[in-house]
């Protein structure tokens, strides 16, 4: 396997690029897609015969751990409002928005001797 950069001139053969999947056939020379930052390994017939079941293989073992942690975030996040829900109505303030003490409440009288 050899690297190339995308946007160069290159000669017939299959490139890959890992990053996103993309498989590029050319039939004769021709320039790869994408700027200098995208990255192509060129890679024999063979060699893509090997790299599907791979790719595949990878897939298959993730995605039980990704449904896993998934299930785990959504537990843990219910779990979590849950707590708060029952925290929330067992702490009270005392606050009252409806009401207000601007005025001071109630003076006592001086007696003047």
């Amino acid at each position: 396997m050899r690297r190339v950069r995308g946007g160069g001139q290159v000669e017939k053969g299959t490139y890959w690029d890992p990053r996103s999947g993309l498989r590029v056939d050319l039939k004769d020379s021709g320039v790869l897609p994408g700027g200098a930052e995208t990255l192509y390994l060129r890679v024999s017939p063979a060699g893509m015969l090997l790299i599907g079941p791979i790719t595949g293989g990878l897939h298959v073992l993730t995605l039980p751990l990704a449904a896993i942690a998934t299930v785990t975030v959504y537990l843990a996040l219910g779990l979590r409002n849950v707590v708060l829900g029952v925290l929330g109505r067992m702490v009270s303030f005392g606050w009252r928005p409806l009401e207000s003490h601007l005025s001071g409440g109630r003076r006592r009288k001086r007696k003047i001797p």
